[in-house]
């Protein structure tokens, strides 16, 4: 009986922790910064240690991450470039109602990594808690 109730425990605790996981990873400010888009999707390197995890090595470029633009990102990640941009931008990770009920053009950045989220870019990370 003990053992039944330890392992029923033991089965709650580690789906509670999952869910957990997945519901800190939409509700955080990830800080990034471009290294390339086009056509509403980019390649974001991740700027905080704490949040590596999100993203993979790709080649040459570590910490990196393919994303879905929201119809409403910044012209200056949505507009393509091949020069990486020096401004942080706050990411918040495949978030409720994501807006994707816009025009984009069929071209795709150029990337092999399997890490790909659809993002809510923030210039200042004031609508969500970030973790400390």
């Amino acid at each position: 009986m003990k053992n039944a109730l330890l392992l029923i425990v033991s089965v709650f605790l580690l789906s509670a922790s999952c869910q957990d996981e997945q519901l800190s990873a939409s509700k955080t400010c990830i800080p990034v910064k471009v290294l390339r888009s086009i056509c509403g999707n980019a390649v974001f390197q991740i700027q905080d240690s704490r949040f590596y995890g999100y993203g993979e090595s790709v080649g040459n470029e570590e910490n990196v991450f393919l994303a879905v633009l929201e119809c409403n990102a910044p012209d200056a990640v949505t507009l393509g470039n091949s020069e990486p941009q020096q401004e942080i931008f706050y990411a918040e990770l495949d978030p409720e109602n994501f807006n994707s009920n816009c025009a984009v053009c069929l071209a795709m950045v150029n990337y092999k990594g399997q890490k790909h989220y659809k993002i809510r870019l923030h210039e200042v990370c004031h609508t969500i808690d970030t973790e400390e």
